[in-house]
This record gives structure tokens, C-alpha cells and sequence, in this order.
């Protein structure tokens, strides 16, 4: 590497770097740098200039983790959104530390959320957050994994409410948790025989929870309507019938099993719906 070439990143720092001792030295005595090859000797050796210029060219332009989140603070604080996530973007980047990532991830997801609404990066952002459960407790793991799926980054929130649950089994928002994460395989992810699994695992596992006989009807609904697997439904429902004979969803467990099979057309109780259609057509 040429001396010229290494001197040139001193402009760099005289545009406002930090310039350290090392660089001042260098600085100073890059014009007594000659070479008296007639005398035989160098006065500074091409090494040590090729490592004062290595010093120059990391030591200049470069702001840490901590600068950087302080910015994103500042032009938070300013309204400056657009320079907000700049900072919290490069801060991300340079972080090293599980705290640090999850710090800035957190960041832009919040902007993406509250000020610059866009649920694709939102979601993107705090599923980074997932990627360190360690650093997460019961309260901030389901917290991120409920805003994941608001996000609508569902494969993500199927990934956080499964961790949550291999680690927080016992806790008392598992059968919520149980419960939303079936939904989510029915609703949103429309995988139908995972979703099934998932309401029947909400039955056993928690066989006393308020939610227990809601995922049991759920779970029937969804192979008589969805995957049309009519034996299957009637088993169940008839096991809801039995488990809960006074609860206030028996009157939709029977309906249900009266029209069994049926279509919309075929059931009296909904041929307002079908003529409803017709004339809207």
C-alpha cells in the first residue's frame, strides 16, 4: 500500500473524526516521512505506516451502539422519524450484545407501529426479538409474540407462542395461549389439521380452564364444516353434549348436529341469509 494512499484518510478525520493519539502522531509526521535510500536508511518504516493508517481508517466515521441509540432518541424526541429509524437501523447493525439487539429491534418496531404504520416491517423487527428467548421473561415473550401477530407475521407469532409454551406450560395464561395459538392455525394460518390438534390439546391440558369447551366446539366445527369429516364432528360434538350439558353453548352444539352435513340452503333457520343473497344479486 502506497504512503499516499494511507494519508488520504486524514481528511476523513479532519472532517470532525475523533482523532486518536495514534493519529495525531501520524498525522504530524507524515511530512517527515522520507525516504534516504542514498543514506540507507528509512525513517519510518512502511510497516508501521501501513498500521497507523489501519488506525486512522477504523477510528474515523464510525459511531457505537450507544451513540447511535442515543441519536435514534434524539430525532425521536423531534419528531424526526425518518432519521429515527436511520440510527436505530445502524444501531442494530453494530450491536453485539442479545440486549442491544433486542433493544433496537424493539425500537423500530415501535415506529412501525405508532408512527410510520407498516405491520410487514413491524412484524419483521420484533420477530428478530424472538431469536434471543433467553434474554425474555414470561411477561416480554408473550408480549412480543402478541405483537407479532397483530403484525400480522404469523409464522413468527406461531414460533413465540410455541416457545411460550414449552417454557410456561404451568403458568395460568397457558390456556389462553394454548387457545390463541389453535386460532391462529385455523384463522390465520389455515392449517386445518394442525389447528384441530391444537384445540383438542387445549382440552386435555387444561380440562378446566373456561376455554376448554370453547376450543372442544371449535374443534368439531372445523372438521364438519372445514375438513367435512362428519363422524368425527358428531363425536365430538356428542362429547360436548355430555361434558358440559348446561353450558350456554349447548343451544349451537345442537344446531349443529341437527343440520349435520347440510347446506345453508337446506337449513330453515337460515334461509333469510340464502334470500338475502338472491336479492343482492
Amino acid at each position: 500500500m502506497k504512503v499516499e494512499r494511507l494519508l488520504q484518510s486524514e481528511d476523513c478525520c479532519d472532517k470532525g473524526c475523533d482523532v486518536t493519539v495514534e493519529n495525531q502522531y501520524f498525522a504530524f509526521t507524515k511530512k517527515r516521512i522520507t525516504h534516504r535510500i542514498g543514506d540507507g536508511f528509512i525513517m519510518l518504516k512502511k510497516g508501521m505506516i501501513v498500521l497507523l493508517g489501519a488506525i486512522i481508517l477504523v477510528g474515523c466515521g464510525k459511531k457505537s451502539y450507544t451513540e447511535l441509540m442515543s441519536l435514534g432518541n434524539e430525532h425521536m424526541q423531534a419528531t424526526e422519524m425518518g432519521k429515527a429509524l436511520e440510527a436505530y437501523r445502524e444501531a442494530l447493525v453494530v450491536a453485539e450484545e442479545p440486549a442491544q439487539i433486542i433493544a433496537a429491534a424493539d425500537k423500530l418496531g415501535d415506529i412501525f407501529v405508532q408512527h410510520v404504520p407498516n405491520a410487514d416491517s413491524a412484524g419483521a423487527y420484533y420477530a428478530i426479538i424472538l431469536d434471543y428467548p433467553d434474554e425474555l421473561n414470561v411477561e416480554t415473550l408473550r408480549e412480543y409474540t402478541k405483537l407479532i401477530h397483530e403484525a400480522g407475521n404469523f409464522g413468527a407469532a406461531a414460533r413465540g407462542y410455541s416457545m411460550w409454551m414449552e417454557r410456561y406450560a404451568d403458568n395460568p395464561l397457558a390456556p389462553s395461549m394454548a387457545y390463541d395459538l389453535a386460532e391462529l392455525y385455523h384463522k390465520q394460518i389455515q392449517d386445518l389439521i394442525r389447528a384441530v390438534e391444537l384445540y383438542d390439546q387445549v382440552v386435555k391440558d387444561y380440562p378446566d380452564s373456561p376455554l376448554a369447551p370453547k376450543a372442544l366446539f371449535s374443534e368439531g366445527y372445523v372438521y364438519a364444516n372445514d375438513l367435512k369429516n362428519l363422524e368425527k364432528a358428531r363425536n365430538i360434538y356428542e362429547v360436548f353434549l355430555a361434558s358440559y350439558p348446561k353450558h350456554e353453548m349447548v343451544p349451537s352444539v345442537q344446531f349443529e348436529l341437527r343440520y349435520l352435513g347440510k347446506s345453508i340452503e337446506e337449513i330453515p333457520e337460515l334461509q333469510h341469509l340464502v334470500s338475502g343473497k338472491k336479492s343482492s344479486s
